[in-house]
């Protein structure tokens, strides 16, 4: 049996370098519980409501020649229609979950209306926004689309009243709004 020939010093720097590894797991082992300032601690996001925001524009001859109007379901499920005269706007919020959402815009050729001139620009752009607001009042948002849904072109006087039928509905959204598991963000759903 061999016995270890270890001299007063080496045998303080192995002590020494063991407390020093005990110190280190130590500190990184126990939390700081006593640090009442809040630095380290992250609250958990909660969702307490939502908002979903339409924006519609169309260009000044589809206005001219067109009842435009839009159809959606509240959140409370109530039926609301609405002209679109100019640029229009819609905010829906969402208090429970999940709700459904839907929205037709119909144009109908206006009765009367006169073609004067040789063509026509049609088009309209879409921006579509999730809002969304925590327990703890922070936000954030989203933005769901915005571009031009179908860009300005021009369309022939002689086109107008083809285009009218293929175009009774412009524009048509359903989605499903709901939370996800941690209840920490909205999640949608197209129906």
């Amino acid at each position: 049996m061999k016995i270890m020939n270890v001299t007063k010093d080496k045998l303080q720097n192995l002590i020494y370098g063991f407390l020093a590894i005990a110190a280190v797991a130590i500190a990184t082992g126990c939390s700081n519980d006593d640090d009442d300032n809040g630095d380290d601690i992250i609250s958990d996001k909660v969702v307490a409501s939502a908002s979903y925001t339409l924006d519609l524009s169309y260009t000044e001859d589809q206005l001219a020649l067109f009842d435009i109007s839009a159809e959606y379901t509240s959140p409370k499920g109530e039926k609301v229609t609405e002209p679109i005269t100019k640029e229009w706007s819609k905010t829906v919020k969402f208090d429970a979950f999940p709700s459904t959402f839907t929205l037709v815009v119909t144009q109908k050729l206006k009765e009367g209306v006169e073609l004067t001139k040789e063509s026509y620009k049609i088009g309209s752009k879409k921006i579509e926004t999730v809002k969304v607001l925590y327990a703890d009042g922070s936000e954030a948002y989203n933005k769901l689309s915005g571009s031009d849904n179908n860009p300005a072109y021009s369309l022939g006087a002689d086109k107008i009243e083809q285009y009218a039928e293929k175009k009774r509905e412009d524009h048509n959204i359903s989605f499903t709004i709901s939370l996800n598991e941690d209840k920490s963000n909205v999640v949608i759903t197209n129906n």
